[in-house]
């Protein structure tokens, strides 16, 4: 208790504002981190999910729509499509299963962008998902090849231009949010530098007593060091109960709307680590460079 008398750090003006700065610095960086952290394990569970799947889609002719008696006719011919299709794919030797998707299945992937009287209106493609054994050795272009030779309206999607798109994409958003973490740490150290200085300048005249009466350099730098450390938790609490605030009020209002368009938002323990080494980082370096700026400043004292 009386190392804390010796320099009244706490009524200096710098201690209003550097809590607040250091709880910026929590927040933003805790909210760049699991931004990050959700879109790489989002980008796991796409990934998963696609390789070695392959999707083929057949377009039903829209030429006849309208035509009287036209119906039948073209939901048959539709149907020797995509049986010729099957016949090839069960031919293949590198795939293991083939789903067709039923007009349920597929009405739910087109129901965030169509509504319910689109979709029973408009004649729906057939698609084909298909389980590939080892995507390595599958011959692709030779697949492609006979599935159109079988059926000339046959597209097939491997997946990979999505997925590398999606890498391309994560990877930009996580340098991005380390790119945030590393201003805003860098912001709130600069600002631990200046309330340090600034208090060295207010207790000039004190810091030089108590050193001419023996006071040793660790010991100074102490209580700079406590000072900080104690503003450091308190705005990092701040921080942090705010980061997990907004990210509370973002789930609560983005889940119901984006229900099948993103994956199950899992709490990793990866996401929980972070969310919980920000904040101990951020005090931890700015406590360090309170001592060093101290120590650094009262050596050339006489």
């Amino acid at each position: 208790m009386t190392r804390s008398r010796d320099l009244p750090l706490a009524r200096d003006a710098s201690a209003r504002f550097l809590a607040w700065l250091i709880a910026l610095t929590v927040f933003l960086g805790t909210l760049a981190w699991t931004a990050s952290a959700v879109l790489a394990d989002w980008a796991t569970v796409w990934e998963r999910g696609l390789t070695g799947s392959l999707t083929i889609q057949l377009t039903p002719d829209l030429s006849g729509m309208g035509a009287a008696g036209a119906d039948g006719a073209d939901a048959a011919t539709f149907e020797r499509r995509v049986t010729a299709v099957l016949a090839v794919l069960s031919a293949e030797p590198g795939i293991d299963a083939v789903h067709r998707l039923d007009d349920a299945e597929t009405a739910s992937l087109l129901d965030p962008w169509l509504d319910a009287g689109m979709l029973e209106e408009l004649p729906l493609p057939a698609l084909l998902d298909v389980t590939v054994a080892d995507a390595g050795s599958l011959d692709l272009v030779g697949l492609e090849r006979r599935l159109t030779m079988a059926d000339p309206g046959t597209t097939l999607d491997t997946h990979q231009a999505w997925l590398s798109d999606l890498r391309d994409i994560v990877q930009a958003a996580q340098w991005l949010a380390l790119t945030v973490m590393l201003l805003v740490g860098g912001a709130g150290l600069i600002a631990v530098v200046f309330a340090v200085r600034a208090g060295l300048a207010i207790h000039h005249h004190v810091i030089e007593l108590l050193h001419l009466m023996g006071a040793t350099d660790l010991y100074l730098a102490r209580q700079f060091q406590s000072h900080v450390l104690h503003l450091s938790v308190r705005g990092a609490v701040a921080g942090l109960v705010s980061a997990l605030a907004v990210m509370g009020l973002l789930y609560w209002f983005a889940v119901p709307s984006t229900q099948g368009l993103l994956p199950t938002l899992v709490i990793s323990p990866v996401m929980v680590a972070g969310m919980v080494a920000v904040p101990m980082v951020v005090c931890l370096l700015a406590s360090l460079t309170a001592r060093w700026i101290v120590l650094r400043s009262v050596s050339i004292l006489p």
